[in-house]
């Protein structure tokens, strides 16, 4: 059910709502109808360098990253965090780039799976 390519770890999440499909496919679903707004705040926030907003937003979709069985993006907002904490904005712009690619990845997966 999971492959290596898949943005999904459907092992993970599996094992986050303890074994529960059902459950998990509504917690990729609510993932999905929530990632184009936070995406396009992110986004936004970044566009206008309001980096405490960004941060916040950044922090929202890592914790619900943790719950989703969903890796790279996991690993992504985790790295984006952990630089806007540092106030380190001048490597921000590669992993904007992989966070948007990740989103569009994991919204195509989601909308095919539909």
């Amino acid at each position: 059910m999971t492959t290596q390519n898949s943005p999904i770890d459907w092992q993970d999440i599996l094992k986050i709502t303890n074994n529960k499909p059902e459950l998990a496919k509504e917690m990729i679903a609510m993932l999905g109808d929530e990632l184009p707004d936070m995406q396009k705040i992110i986004n936004q926030a970044y566009t206008e360098k309001h980096y405490p907003t960004l941060l916040e937003k950044v922090h929202k979709l890592h914790g619900s990253c943790c719950y989703c069985g969903v890796p790279r993006l996991k690993k992504i907002t985790a790295t984006l965090e952990t630089l806007l904490k540092e106030r380190n904005y001048m490597d921000l712009s590669i992993l904007m780039l992989q966070l948007n690619q990740e989103i569009k990845s994991i919204l195509q997966y989601i909308n095919e799976q539909t």
